[in-house]
């Protein structure tokens, strides 16, 4: 990762923020996008790497997109026992 450029998609402090500091560690340079981002298409594409951490399917099109960049989807699910401690 040394000297790429990376976007991470989604700053939740479960995926978006520590996969941003991994990248980091490893000597990207990061970008972390959010809802209230102007043109994250354009961000995006500039990117050697995306993370995509956004919560939800779908906020990723082929507009996001450019030939050769490593795309990776993380998807986490939260199946809680304890509904008084967990929002699920």
């Amino acid at each position: 990762c040394t000297g790429k450029k990376a976007v991470v998609i989604g700053r939740s402090l479960v995926v978006g923020k520590p996969a941003a500091m991994m990248l980091i560690k490893k000597n990207a340079t990061v970008t972390v996008c959010h809802t209230r981002t102007v043109d994250m298409p354009s961000v995006a594409r500039e990117a050697d790497i995306i993370i995509v951490a956004a919560g939800r399917a779908g906020v990723v099109g082929a507009e996001y997109v450019k030939p050769g960049q490593t795309n990776h989807r993380c998807r986490y699910q939260c199946k809680c026992r304890r509904k008084t401690l967990w929002r699920c």
